[in-house]
């Protein structure tokens, strides 16, 4: 079974926790998942918009945080869709914004599976 999360980079987050910082990867994590909504969506209106640029630079801001937490193909759908975005043709990329809601899907639950977000409920 495929993971959504490459474990080790969560690990490489982990190993920068101190007793100064003691929660910084429930910190990120949580970053992450509540800046989400606002990047899909910008995605998605930039896509129905037809506007190439805005689909690129917001496609790469979102591969970036996505592949710092090790959501890789997250990443991967990301660069596929800022390449898009960068090429000005966005033919195909209903078709990837519908691959990236489902890969969202993944990636939440398996960053909700996680230690550090159990202990922020």
């Amino acid at each position: 079974m495929r993971k959504s999360i490459d474990m080790g980079m969560i690990n490489e987050i982990r190993e920068l926790e101190t007793d100064a910082h003691p929660d910084l990867v429930s910190s990120i994590l949580k970053l992450f998942l509540d800046s989400m909504p606002a990047r899909v969506e910008r995605i998605k209106s930039a896509i129905d918009s037809g506007r190439s640029d805005l689909l690129q630079k917001e496609a790469h801001s979102f591969k970036s945080s996505a592949g710092n937490i090790g959501a890789n193909e997250l990443s991967v759908i990301c660069a596929t869709l800022e390449g898009l975005g960068k090429s000005e043709r966005l033919e195909g990329a209903a078709e990837l914004f519908a691959q990236l809601r489902a890969e969202i899907l993944e990636v939440q639950m398996e960053l909700h599976r996680l230690p550090e977000l159990n202990k922020l409920d």
